[in-house]
Order: structure tokens, then sequence, then C-alpha cells
């Protein structure tokens, strides 16, 4: 996958554990406005200085 998971199966239960929903539920949850999603990406620097 281009984003870099090694296989479907593990991309979407990242996106279970972090948003709660599978990537088809995010996908048909209601949206404030027609069109529009707001996620919340969780970051982590790349080194521990």
């Amino acid at each position: 996958m281009a984003a870099g998971y090694g296989s479907v199966r593990r991309f979407n239960a990242h996106c279970l554990s972090v948003y709660g929903l599978s990537p088809t539920a995010l996908r048909n949850a209601p949206v404030g406005k027609q069109g529009e999603i707001e996620l919340a990406i969780p970051y982590r620097d790349p080194y521990d200085f």
C-alpha cells in the first residue's frame, strides 16, 4: 500500500485503533458540511533528542 502499511488488514486495524471506526465507517460517517470531513492525525517526532 502506498501509505506504508504492509497489508490492507494492518491499515484497517490501525484506523480502528486510532479513530474507533473502520475505514468504511469513516467514509459513511455523517459530516458537518457537505463533502468535508475532519480527521485528527496523531504525530510522533521521528527522533528522540
